[in-house]
């Protein structure tokens, strides 16, 4: 719940997780997103504890190296969310 783009952007993924998954009744799409959280959960726990320790044994350049490399990643990870996202859900919807 850290920010309302954060918000947005997983109900925008996870509908359409969910929908590429085929969780076509309750109960299929009850387990996914169970699935979902718990492996974001568990997922959030490993990398903070990751980064508690790696704060303690490395230097500020190598924090910094990682927090570029981690908005790299993020904005690659986005940038091919949004682009499947419409390939998947615009462009196949109108043919």
């Amino acid at each position: 719940m850290s920010s309302p783009s954060a918000i947005l952007w997983f109900a925008a993924v996870g509908g359409a997780l969910i929908a590429k998954a085929g969780a076509t009744s309750p109960v299929s799409a009850s387990v996914f997103l169970i699935g979902f959280f718990c492996g974001r959960l568990g997922w959030t726990l490993f990398i903070c504890s990751l980064a508690s320790h790696g704060r303690k044994r490395a230097g500020t350049g190598l924090l910094r190296a990682c927090h570029v490399m981690s908005a790299i990643l993020f904005a690659y990870f986005s940038y091919s969310v949004i682009v499947n996202g419409y390939r998947d859900l615009i462009v196949n919807a109108a043919s």
